[in-house]
């Protein structure tokens, strides 16, 4: 075998220094590693050894851009044309953002003063856009106007990383020093004429103004600079684009892509092949030839009915086309999936498919990405962007709750110190929380464990801290509408609605008393409600209900129908009698059938039923005295007044939760 491959890459050479090596073992041509000497390799092995270094990655790794500028540039032309890359970070850039809520603030000036300057910055329009800078190019480098009469920012100019230079600081934590170099465009704009840029130029500080004329590099002011960059480690100091891992995908995208195209241009169509002649017959002569293709190509033109006569010995035949080509539209849907991958986003999401409410409601790490993303634009732009440099220059500082306690005063122009307020936004990005696990703490608090409000809170995705810092507020606004309710129904005339004492009122809440399957509660039907209770006057003694019961019986109603409607108008708080023991132990099952984690509200059915229960047993079920006794016929303690014709389970003392019972 080793022979045959070596006469096939071509070893077999007639010539001396060939059949010399041809002659020598193929273990003397090997190093002692194994690996073929050089040259030589080729000529005693099956194949070439493979020796890629894999830290220098793939071709597709050589083509990526090294330095920033590049890489900026590529990440904004994917972002741009870029199918489904493009509505995915738009997703990112719209979802998040809406009306800025400022609180936390005691003082009322300080933080009338916050909200104007965001006003004044106008950030709900533009954070989307500044948080797009962040996402594509990896930074955000935004440089803050100060208004020296309202003692604020006013303006503010977001650069690209190709306009300025940045001297990253080697201390964790502290922003680089960046300095702007004026592109031709600012310039032409800060030498211009022209009155309407004559009244832009009044929001610029007038040295500013001439640097720029001039073409000078204009070192910015650290205090009105914001660098927020997206950092892929604690030492990357520029920030790292959200597309990165994007751009082997688009590398091979492209590629079938151009492929594509070109092959679309050139070759459209199939080729067509036209043969004419017969052997030892006929010879087409070149103007026969030519005469053949314009007949062709003519009959080519008629889109309706192309009709073409020719003479034996000619053949028509197409080949290859476009058709053989890998065409890109045809990986669309693997390639997508690998972009919304890459940059971490839900299919629903991007495609648009998901609902607000099914977007509140997901417990996704889409949905928590999208959370962290805004918390960290509030975070780095509003705060300590626009915000704590501000507090600074106007000596926005709180006294620590330490100096109080204690009845000491240290020092309090720190940072940890600054007055700055809580950042709130109007859409909520919180979803719906966990029913199941608030339902555990419920039945785990009803059996006596403590659970703390802390915990409360945290379950259901609440922020107590923020609560608290509000109460002030929120007491405030509370009396406000308060005020406003009153006058409002002092002029509003009565809507007609029937109240709680009407008929209709009270059936609908014996009706939603009921934990509804579907359309039915134990055999009974929602319009069985209303046939069985008209006339009835509720609330119901013992001597009504018998009567219902008794008229119920009479027209046919089975007895766990009726034990349905006792326990509903029982649960309304429309029975002045004990609940019956046949009634909790039916509905008892019913609630607990198929359910194996019970809701807050089952729960609370089953407390209920355990309170009437706790009744039955001191000896108040039924009016008869003695619903603790053994009754006959199965000893199983349902007690005297039971229908014989039931066959219910006794109830257990506890039932569920053991509530309402000691005995």
């Amino acid at each position: 075998m080793f022979h045959v491959t070596r006469r096939r890459l071509g070893s077999a050479s007639s010539s001396k220094s060939d059949r010399g090596l041809g002659s020598r073992s193929a273990s003397s041509l090997r190093k002692a590693d194994g690996v073929p000497l050089p040259n030589q390799g080729s000529a005693y092995t099956r194949g070439n050894p493979v020796r890629v270094r894999l830290e220098r990655g793939s071709v597709v790794h050589d083509w990526i851009p090294q330095d920033t500028i590049a890489l900026e540039k590529l990440s904004w032309l994917i972002y741009l044309t870029d199918g489904v890359i493009g509505p995915a970070l738009d997703f990112y850039r719209e979802v998040p953002f809406g009306p800025v809520i400022l609180s936390g603030v005691k003082d009322a000036g300080r933080l009338r003063l916050y909200n104007d300057c965001l006003d004044a910055l106008n950030v709900q329009r533009f954070l989307p856009y500044l948080a797009g800078d962040i996402l594509v190019s990896g930074r955000g480098i935004i440089h803050l106007i100060m208004n020296e009469r309202r003692g604020y920012w006013t303006e503010l100019i977001s650069h690209m990383t190709q306009h300025v230079q940045i001297q990253p600081s080697p201390v964790l934590g502290q922003n680089p020093t960046i300095d702007l170099m004026v592109p031709p465009e600012y310039q032409r704009w800060a030498a211009s004429t022209d009155s309407r840029i004559l009244t832009q130029h009044e929001a610029i500080d007038p040295e500013l103004l001439q640097m720029m004329v001039a073409g000078r590099v204009i070192p910015l002011d650290p205090d009105a600079t914001v660098f927020v960059p997206r950092r892929a480690s604690t030492n990357d100091n520029m920030g790292t684009t959200l597309l990165t891992r994007t751009f082997a995908i688009a590398a091979l995208e492209w590629a079938m892509m151009d492929a594509e195209a070109t092959g679309l241009r050139r070759r459209a169509s199939p080729l067509t092949v036209i043969t004419a002649g017969i052997e030892d017959g006929w010879e087409a002569s070149p103007d026969e030839l030519t005469a053949i293709m314009e007949l062709v190509m003519a009959a080519e033109e008629d889109v309706v009915h192309p009709t073409i006569a020719l003479r034996n010995g000619i053949t028509i035949q197409t080949e290859s086309g476009w058709s053989e080509l890998t065409k890109w539209i045809e990986q669309w849907d693997v390639l997508k999936g690998a972009k919304l991958q890459a940059i971490g986003m839900n299919e629903a999401f991007a495609s648009g498919e998901a609902s607000w409410s099914y977007l509140e409601s997901m417990l996704s790490l889409g949905m928590e990405r999208i959370r962290n993303f805004r918390r960290f634009i509030g975070q780095e732009i509003l705060l300590e962007g626009i915000l704590a440099p501000l507090a600074r220059l106007h000596g926005f500082y709180k006294s620590p709750q330490n100096n109080a306690d204690h009845h000491i005063r240290t020092s309090t122009r720190i940072d940890a110190n600054l007055d700055l307020p809580a950042i709130e936004w109007a859409r909520s990005l919180q979803p719906t929380t966990d029913r199941d696990y608030l339902d555990i703490l419920v039945m785990l608090q009803e059996n006596g464990l403590p659970i703390p409000l802390r915990k409360w809170a945290q379950a259901g995705g609440y922020d107590l801290d923020e609560a608290v810092d509000g109460m002030q507020e929120d007491i405030a606004l509370r009396k406000r509408l308060k005020f406003y309710q009153e006058q409002i129904e002092g002029i509003t005339p009565d809507s007609g609605q029937p109240t709680e004492d009407t008929a209709e009122a009270k059936v609908a809440r014996v009706r939603g008393a009921m934990r509804w399957r579907g359309d039915e509660f134990l055999g009974l039907r929602k319009p069985d409600i209303e046939r069985h209770l008209a006339g009835v006057s509720l609330p119901l003694d013992r001597n009504g209900w018998h009567q219902l019961e008794t008229r119920m019986r009479d027209g046919g109603v089975n007895e766990i129908q009726i034990r349905a409607l006792e326990y509903g108008v029982a649960r309304a708080g429309y029975l002045r009698r004990p609940l019956s023991r046949e009634a909790v132990v039916v509905v008892r099952d019913e609630l607990i059938k198929g359910r194996p984690l019970l809701s807050q509200a089952v729960t609370s059915d089953i407390k209920f039923l355990n309170r009437a229960f706790a009744a039955t047993v001191e000896g108040r079920s039924n009016g008869n005295g003695k619903g603790n006794g053994k009754g006959k016929g199965n000893g199983k303690g349902h007690g005297k007044g039971v229908s014989p014709s039931l066959n219910i389970p006794a109830a257990t003392p506890k039932l569920l939760t053991g509530e309402g019972y000691s005995g």
